[in-house]
C-alpha cells in the first residue's frame, strides 16, 4: 500500500505539473497562430492569440506591433495608436512600428483635441 501511495505522491507532484506546462503554448506559438488568423483576416481570433502572446510576453515589440495592427484592422484606431508607440518605447527602431504608427495616425480622422468642444472648453477653465 504505500507503495501506491508514493506512485500517487509522484504522480500529483512530479508528472501532473509537466502535463499542465506541456499543454499550454509558448508566447511563440501563440504569436504564430494570431499571425495566421490575420492573414485569414479572422481579425477578432488574431486579436485573442495575440494577447494571449502578449500577455506571456509583456515587453515583445513585435507582438505589440501585431496586436496593434489587428486592433486596426477592428476599428480600434486609439488603441493601435497606443499599442504601438509601447512598442516603439519598447524598441525604438522596429521598422515595422515605426511605419505603423505613420500610416494609422494618418488615418485618423481627429489628430487632436478640437478646443471648440464644449467638454473640453468646461474642462480646460475647471481644471487648469
Amino acid at each position: 500500500m504505500s507503495n501506491l501511495k508514493m506512485l500517487s505522491v509522484f504522480f500529483l507532484f512530479l508528472i501532473l505539473p509537466s502535463l499542465g506546462a506541456a499543454q499550454s503554448e509558448s508566447s511563440a506559438d501563440l504569436f504564430k497562430q494570431g499571425t495566421q488568423f490575420y492573414v485569414a483576416k479572422d481579425y477578432t481570433k488574431a486579436q485573442e492569440s495575440l494577447t494571449k502572446a502578449l500577455e506571456k510576453d509583456p515587453h515583445n515589440a513585435t507582438i505589440l506591433t501585431n496586436l496593434a495592427l489587428t486592433e486596426f484592422q477592428l476599428d480600434h484606431k486609439p488603441l493601435s495608436v497606443g499599442l504601438l508607440r509601447k512598442a516603439l518605447h519598447t524598441e525604438p527602431e522596429l521598422p515595422t512600428a515605426v511605419a505603423g504608427l505613420k500610416f494609422v495616425l494618418s488615418q485618423m480622422q481627429v489628430r487632436e483635441v478640437p478646443r471648440q468642444i464644449e467638454t473640453y472648453e468646461t474642462l480646460r477653465v475647471n481644471l487648469l
